[in-house]
Order: C-alpha cells, then structure tokens, then sequence
C-alpha cells in the first residue's frame, strides 16, 4: 500500500493529537490553593495565621512543574518533575535550599488534594484549576 505524502501528514498528525489527548493531559493546568478550604478543619489561632495563606501550582505538559506559597513568614517556591498514576499525583521537587522532596496527592474532579501531620494537627490543601 502506498501512501501520498498528504495521507502520511495527516496519519501523523492524528497519532500526534491522540497521543497527547488521553493519558495525564486533564492534569495540566494552574491551579490555585483554595484558602477557604484549607481554613475550614483548622483551629481558630491556626485560622488567623493562616488566613493570608497563598499558593499556585502549574503543571506543564512536560511534565514539569512549578510550586509557589506564600504564608505569613514568607514566600518558597519548589519546582520539579510530576507524575500521575490513576488518580494520584506525585509531585518530586527541589525547595530553595536545594533539599529534595517528593509529596503525593490525589487529582480527582480538577482539584488537587494533598494532606499532612504538621505536629499534630492534619493540614489538607486543595488547589483548584
């Protein structure tokens, strides 16, 4: 079977576009830390100091992504690699001091929801496309 070079283009571009179109591309996207949220489940002292809480997150195509918080005691950025397996999301970066981490959250209806013990009391942040 012999394919013009039109017909050749055209099957290349249609595998290109279906190759980016299923797996992880719903994750792509920016996404912003819903303080609203975070606030609800926190103590009332914890709830004042947090309130001015703020963070995006961007996670490219690439795979790459980009992470920045600002809280009351100043402003950190962390960027990485990401990684999604079903609905879970792994998210390994750098911090500023050049310490590596890797947390694991689950992507589930656009958001992004990850939860840890910070001395004794469960912190869970939701970022929102």
């Amino acid at each position: 079977m012999k394919l013009s070079m039109r017909s050749a283009l055209a099957v290349a571009t249609l595998t290109a576009f279906a190759a980016c179109s299923g797996g992880d591309s719903h994750a792509v996207g920016k996404y912003k830390l819903d303080t609203e949220a975070m606030l609800a489940g926190m103590p009332a002292p914890a709830k004042e100091m947090m309130k001015s809480m703020t963070g995006t997150m961007d996670l490219a195509a690439d795979h790459n992504f980009t992470s920045t918080m600002t809280t009351p005691m100043g402003a950190s950025t962390i960027a990485g690699t990401w990684k999604l397996e079903g609905d879970q999301i792994s998210l390994t970066g750098k911090d500023e001091g050049g310490k590596e981490q890797t947390v694991t959250a689950t992507l589930k209806d656009g958001a992004i929801v990850m939860s840890e013990d910070k001395g004794g009391m469960k912190l869970t942040m939701t970022f929102r496309k």
